[in-house]
């Protein structure tokens, strides 16, 4: 029997590999037989992730440093209208146009390098984005008057635009099914420390040495980027839909390596793909060519286009918030800023601990921090106090953060590769295009009564809530696609209902 199995060892093998060999199929209770001789990546993957995964350590600090570019935009958008709106006498619809010229930036951004990733492969992408990111924030920091800042500022935000669908595409591609709603919830932290990064540069430095030199500190993490990526590979996954079998291999053995693994199998043991998968990549039409597909994408749209209505209101105005509230805590306004981003990371932290739980799922997760969101945010019209007051928009923050995190890591996996990158740019898109449209709309509303935009932000976490519950697909514990197929994402549906039926009562497609 060995001798119609030979091509699954290579060359060389030793004892070792034969008991890591033995393990695999304990983990997965597969025995390998001539019938089935071919390992899939999805389980290439989950064995070269069973020991300490040295790889994916090194991956999750180079997209941590990336996407905390993302993360502190926002922020930064917001102290700079605080300070130039006085310093060059700015008015309203001016320094509003600070942050809508940064989300019109991304906006572009996260659809011409979500596409291009799925096109030209992940790794490229990130390179080209960070490059933008890097320049375009030290030529912003030499500005004098409104115009070019504006500029440049699009042009950061054209930059960043597109870490958000790379950066979560090139890290769930290396990731086995294991685990990996956790540590892509957890990814969503770097959006956090960016904001706590950014709060924190500001409180300690804006009066002291001014806005340029805090935008120049800005640039600092993802120079990172710059010295890891030269030593990660394209993904797998990737090169697998793009009919470059050998150096997928090449790429998994290099990770079995990397972290301590002899790989038991050679190339012929490497399951390929359909030929009518590695077809068209990056198809903005295919996200609405079926059923399932147009489900899927128009719930996401709106679910990420509400969440930053509510998100993006949140922070661009909370400084504004806390001055119109006359907090005195930690020094003022920048003081109180920094420390209610500390509810952001236990947040995230929680939903990384739910994704996982057979209890909940990944949608029963959104929907459940959404609907908290919506909560915490009418609560903030009511409180009064500095301490209430900070302790309530903490609250806040935890839940909306936990609800990022769970959206941030269910959308690259509900797509297949062929499209991941093109749909999760669609969904970042729809969120900068609420960035885009928030501040504008919520100037206008303040204007009128603060509570009265904070109960537009909580209607549109409560829709958020709502159209979780009637995603098409539930992701938890299942492989990666690199195709989908709507019989098999009903048949694992099910068997996602069967296996938790005794604690999810939620609704849905089932």
């Amino acid at each position: 029997m060995a001798d119609e199995r030979t091509h699954l060892v290579p060359q060389g093998v030793s004892e070792g590999m034969e008991v890591d060999r033995e393990r695999w199929r304990r983990a997965h209770g597969e025995a390998e037989s001539a019938d089935d001789p071919e390992w899939s990546l999805e389980k290439v993957l989950e064995y070269v992730s069973k020991r300490t995964a040295w790889f994916h350590q090194v991956l999750f600090v180079l997209c941590v440093s990336a996407w905390l570019s993302d993360g502190m935009q926002p922020i930064l958008a917001s102290f700079l209208l605080l300070q130039l709106r006085d310093g060059w006498k700015l008015d309203e619809q001016q320094g509003a146009m600070i942050g809508s010229a940064l989300f019109l930036g991304m906006l572009l951004g996260s659809t011409v390098w979500g596409i291009y990733a799925d096109r030209k492969g992940r790794k490229a992408t990130l390179y080209i984005t960070v490059t933008i990111h890097t320049i375009c924030s030290l030529c912003m920091s030499f500005t004098n008057s409104i115009g070019p800042l504006l500029f440049w500022q699009a042009l950061v935000g054209f930059g960043v635009g597109g870490n958000l669908p790379v950066v979560y595409s090139y890290y769930v591609e290396f990731s086995a099914k294991e685990g990996r709603g956790f540590h892509l919830a957890m990814l969503a932290s770097a959006w956090s420390v960016g904001e706590v990064f950014a709060a924190g540069i500001s409180w300690m430095f804006m009066s002291s040495l001014g806005w340029r030199y805090v935008v120049r500190f800005t640039v600092v993490p993802g120079l990172l980027t710059y010295v890891l990526l030269p030593y990660l590979p394209e993904t797998p996954h990737f090169l697998l839909v793009s009919g470059k079998k050998e150096e997928a291999f090449a790429v998994v053995k290099k990770m079995a390596s990397f972290n301590g693994l002899s790989l038991p199998l050679s190339l012929e043991g490497l399951k390929p793909l359909p030929a009518e998968v590695t077809g068209e990549k990056g198809s903005v039409k295919e996200l609405l060519s079926s059923p399932l597909m147009r489900q899927l994408t128009l719930l996401l749209w709106v679910m990420w286009f509400l969440g930053s209505v509510g998100l993006y209101g949140v922070i661009i105005f909370l400084p504004s918030y806390f001055q119109s509230k006359g907090i005195t805590l930690f020094g003022g306004v920048y003081g109180a800023v920094f420390f209610s981003t500390l509810g952001n990371i236990p947040g995230i932290i929680a939903a990384a601990w739910i994704l996982e739980q057979d209890w909940c799922g990944r949608k029963g997760a959104i929907a459940a921090f959404a609907i908290m969101c919506a909560f915490c945010t009418i609560l903030m019209s009511g409180v009064s106090g500095s301490v209430s007051l900070l302790i309530t928009v903490m609250l806040a923050k935890f839940f909306v953060y936990g609800m990022w995190a769970a959206m941030d890591a269910y959308t690259p996996e509900a797509y297949p590769t062929t499209l991941r990158s093109t749909g999760n740019a669609s969904a970042s898109a729809m969120s900068r295009l609420a960035g885009l449209l928030t501040p504008p709309v919520d100037v206008s509303l303040i204007k009128v009564d603060f509570n009265l935009a904070l109960i537009v932000w909580a209607i549109s976490f409560a829709v958020v809530g709502m159209c979780a519950w009637n995603l098409p697909i539930e992701t938890q514990g299942n492989d990666l696609k690199d195709r989908v197929e709507e019989e098999e994402v009903e048949d694992e549906n099910m068997q996602f209902f069967e296996r938790h039926s005794s604690a999810y009562s939620g609704p849905g497609s089932y």
